[in-house]
Formats: structure tokens, C-alpha cells, sequence
């Protein structure tokens, strides 16, 4: 849908919605809808190399040490398209709590940095 907009329009919403430029807008869209698509045919994504990679920013902290071919680099992306806190920190606890629940899950492997907690804690990336 997102590509079917003319460029003006998609580049208005990432602009003016999201603060990103249109290309890394699609590229995201683009990588969650893969990712929809994995969880919808009980594919596995804990441990995954993604196929289709995000084009991500390293300019910025939260991004810094960050494999775009990882899922935790789509958390991230879910902390920036999410507009509304709250349901970013509804979000990001039941995450914490599904981590928690199930301790032996390596989170290396899921692409987590050491610092995972504070980059996922405020909203704004």
C-alpha cells in the first residue's frame, strides 16, 4: 500500500509522521511485512539472519552495534513507528516479560546488545 502512494505522499508520512526519509520508510515497511508474514506461517524468528534487511542508521546511539539482519534491530524499528508511548512501553514490557519467563533464550542470537534494557526504555530514537 505504502508503495502505491506517489513519492510526495510517502515521503510527506515519513517526514512529517516519523522524522525518516521515504526510502527508509519503505525499507522498514517493506522488512515488517516479512517479518508479519514469518509469524503468520509459524516460521521461527528468535534466532533468524533475516532475508530481507532494514536499512538502519548508525548516527544515532540506540543504532550504534546494530546488525540490521537480527530481530532486535525490529524492535527498534517498532520504538520509532510506534507514535503513541504508551503502547510502546506496553510493548516493550511484555517483551521484557516473555524474556523473563523463558531465561534460557540466548538473546545474542536475536542480535540484543549488552545495553538492550535502556535502548528499547525512552521513545524517541
Amino acid at each position: 500500500m505504502l508503495r502505491g502512494l506517489k513519492r510526495f505522499d510517502r515521503k510527506r508520512i515519513a517526514e512529517d509522521c516519523f522524522g525518516i526519509d521515504e526510502a527508509r520508510l519503505c525499507s522498514w515497511v517493506h522488512t515488517l511485512v516479512y517479518i508479519r508474514n514469518l509469524c503468520a506461517h509459524y516460521s521461527r524468528i528468535w534466532n533468524r539472519t533475516l532475508a530481507i534487511k532494514p536499512m538502519i542508521t548508525k548516527r544515532l546511539p540506540e543504532w550504534k552495534d546494530i546488525s540490521n539482519h537480527k530481530i532486535f534491530c525490529v524492535f527498534l524499528i517498532f520504538k520509532k513507528l510506534m507514535i503513541i508511548p504508551e503502547q510502546w512501553e506496553a510493548w516493550r514490557n511484555d517483551l521484557i516479560s516473555l524474556l523473563e519467563e523463558y531465561k534460557n533464550i540466548n538473546t545474542k542470537m536475536m542480535g540484543f546488545p549488552d545495553d538492550w534494557q535502556e535502548r528499547l526504555n525512552c521513545h524517541k530514537i
